[in-house]
């Protein structure tokens, strides 16, 4: 079987918050052929291995990770979601994280016509202004720095939510990670490396950074609800093609209730 996506999703809640994530991914992929791939933290792994239904697209890394936000571990997990699936036939892998929840079907054609191809590009080695990001941290990383120089590479900083890569990229992405010694290890000072060091990159192997198709809506109000359930998106997002929102897993979050309860097709 060839797959149309593949889902890679962190995860460190309970096991209901992952099922609830594949149920609403499912939900919103009717017609695709989807498998939904998690890398958990290690107590959650059992849980989610022991207590949730099986199913063949549902699919748990064997060597769960402890992973936290603004370290390098939440990127490290995606790239080896990769490995464990780079042998399976797939058009593209999307990069998610726990708190994501689908608003509307993927825009396949949009997502297929727009999504760079590889194309090496050497950019030339630059930063964005330093006090836009956490620059001091990421310079302490010196042979990161090092490489990036090495290579020719501009750093780029974008979130990784929503990120469809095809297949051809992430495993040259995953390659050169390999090659250069980009693992654990060369986090000497630990940063975001998911929202630092993959769009880098992807930057460097396409000449371009693609689009994200999730959507966060800081102060989330009631008008911002109705938009979501009458277009699945919002008209706060820039861009409208915002099919994903970042938005409280907490099943008692007031604007995720009214999500729910206006349209019970977000409950998963």
């Amino acid at each position: 079987m060839k797959y149309d996506l593949i889902y890679s999703c962190t995860a460190h809640e309970k096991h209901e918050v992952v099922y609830n994530l594949y149920e609403n991914i499912m939900k919103f992929h009717k017609g695709f052929n989807v498998l939904v791939l998690f890398h958990c933290n290690p107590p959650l792994y059992k849980d989610c291995v022991d207590l949730l239904p099986q199913h063949n697209n549902l699919v748990f890394h064997p060597a769960p990770t402890f992973k936290e936000r603004f370290t390098s571990s939440l990127f490290l997990a995606h790239l080896e979601n990769f490995k464990y699936v780079q042998d399976i036939d797939f058009e593209f892998f999307c990069t998610l994280a726990s708190n994501c929840m689908f608003v509307h079907p993927p825009l396949i054609d949009l997502i297929r016509n727009e999504t760079p191809h590889i194309n090496v590009t050497q950019t030339g080695y630059k930063m964005p202004d330093p006090d836009r990001w956490s620059h001091a941290e990421f310079v302490k990383n010196a042979r990161l720095v090092e490489i990036f120089m090495q290579i020719d590479a501009e750093v780029c900083l974008m979130t990784h939510e929503g990120a469809y890569f095809r297949k051809q990229t992430m495993g040259a992405m995953v390659a050169l990670c390999d090659n250069w010694g980009i693992n654990k290890d060369i986090f000497i000072n630990e940063i975001a490396a998911e929202e630092i060091v993959l769009p880098s990159l992807e930057k460097y192997l396409t000449g371009a950074i693609g689009k994200r198709y999730c959507g966060w809506i800081p102060g989330i109000k009631e008008s911002d609800v109705q938009s979501v359930i009458e277009t699945g998106t919002c008209r706060s997002l820039a861009g409208h093609y915002n099919n994903i929102l970042k938005i409280p897993r907490d099943m008692e979050n007031p604007m995720r209730k009214l999500l729910t309860e206006r349209n019970p097709q977000f409950q998963a």
